[in-house]
């Protein structure tokens, strides 16, 4: 709570880099890991966790579609189904999020 977007980005993306850099040793041989997350935040007014992580989830899937391994932001345009480059298509009737890039 009261965590910056940018800041939860952030710690996602270094919790994202440890995973990667750590190989588990199995009966197997080595085994690499990868880590995609999806990060969003609150909006103003918000008081049911339900939404917030409903939008995490759609920037997670983001993340595993575009090539697993990343950090991605929830934005207003991908609950619109808009491509990723499109990052201001929600209705100015909505809340909205300050949009954000990739940071992977």
């Amino acid at each position: 709570p009261e965590t910056p977007l940018a800041a939860a980005a952030e710690t996602a993306e270094r919790l994202r880099a440890l995973v990667a850099a750590r190989e588990v040793e199995t009966t197997a041989g080595r085994l690499a890991m990868t880590l995609s997350i999806g990060v969003s935040g609150l909006v103003t007014g918000e008081t049911d966790v339900g939404a917030p992580l409903a939008r995490a989830d759609q920037a997670l899937y983001r993340a595993k579609s575009g090539g697993r391994n990343r950090v991605e932001l929830w934005y207003s345009g991908l609950s619109a189904g808009m491509p990723s480059s499109a990052v201001d298509g929600q209705p100015t009737s909505e809340p909205k999020l300050q949009p954000m890039p990739s940071v992977v």
